[in-house]
């Protein structure tokens, strides 16, 4: 017998919160040597949910009893035990089932090849086909209100010759000679045997797939948690330090970067420098003439008046 869903998802809830307050308030030697420890735990109830798993379907593939999840049910509605006539409305397979439920007495009739099953008071699971529920009135559905006894929360007719009936469908469109979780596992493992004989050479690989399906609760609960807590922290993770070869590589392209800036100086200033010299040519000659041109008008006006002396 399992732990209920209800009582699994508060302690993983616990733990969760237990962890990520320790993350927060606590050095990460303590967080880490914490989820060591939880680790273990979880690896220990990994184990035992797996022996679980496996006895069960061993004890599916060796039991008469129908297999389980292949199929689902569709509710009808309340009808009554007898028809008009006094004969059972599902007089087919009819068995008394222990801690009966809809689900047990929908598998009982899918095994049996029926498509109708009915549960009534006190642990009665009935059969039939839909010619036995054809024209037959529905009664209200107050009169089914007898819990079923493997199920409190569902109901299984009624104390006065009423039955829940179900309509059964397969949910894969056909009729499986295990249960799902059976077949999903052995699909899972075919998979993994199939590629470590395909690469012999990698199939210790195959050890490492078997930890890390017993530690998937560290995996998706605690490194998340850790994660989140220090993600200012850089001391952790998958930063890898620089090899030679990258830092060999990232001085060739600074000294290549270096060469071209140096280049590019040397002929900015390569043409900078004549038209510098140019210009610096330029001044000297310009002030001579400037300087000719204010001599030229200085004697211009005293020659002039000279002549004009001997003139008179």
């Amino acid at each position: 017998m399992g732990f209920p869903v209800w009582l699994s998802s508060v302690f993983f809830i616990l733990v969760t919160l237990v962890f990520t307050g320790i993350c927060i308030y606590y050095s990460q030697e303590t967080q880490l040597r914490v989820a060591r420890g939880l680790c273990y735990i979880f690896l220990l109830a990994m184990a035992v949910a797996v022996v679980g798993t496996a006895s069960q379907m061993v004890l599916a593939s060796t039991s008469s009893e129908p297999p389980v999840g292949n199929v689902d049910g569709i509710y009808e509605g309340c009808f009554p035990e007898f028809t008009n006539s006094n004969d059972l409305l599902l007089p087919h397979a009819r068995s008394v089932i222990k801690d009966l439920t809809n689900v047990k007495c929908r598998d009982h009739c899918h095994h049996e090849g029926f498509d109708y099953s009915g549960t009534g008071f006190p642990a009665v699971c009935f059969c039939g086909t839909a010619e036995d529920v054809e024209n037959v009135t529905k009664l209200h559905e107050n009169m089914c209100d007898f819990p079923c006894p493997g199920d409190s929360d569902d109901f299984c007719g009624g104390e006065q010759d009423q039955i829940s009936v179900y309509y059964i469908h397969e949910l894969l469109g056909v009729k499986l000679p295990v249960d799902v979780t059976t077949l999903y596992i052995a699909i899972v493992a075919g998979i993994h045997i199939i590629t470590a004989i395909l690469h012999p050479g990698e199939i210790a690989c195959v050890i490492n797939g078997a930890v890390y399906l017993l530690t998937l609760p560290c995996v998706y609960i605690l490194m998340n948690v850790f994660s989140i807590c220090n993600l200012t922290d850089q001391s952790w993770g998958t930063r890898e330090p620089r090899s030679q070869q990258e830092e060999s590589k990232r001085n060739v392209f600074v000294n290549i970067m270096t060469k071209m800036r140096q280049c590019w100086t040397f002929c900015r200033q390569f043409y900078q420098e004549p038209e510098e010299n140019e210009e610096a040519e330029r001044e000297p000659m310009k002030d001579e003439v400037d300087n000719g041109k204010s001599q030229a008008d200085d004697v211009g006006p005293s020659g002039s008046g000279e002549k004009t002396e001997k003139g008179m």
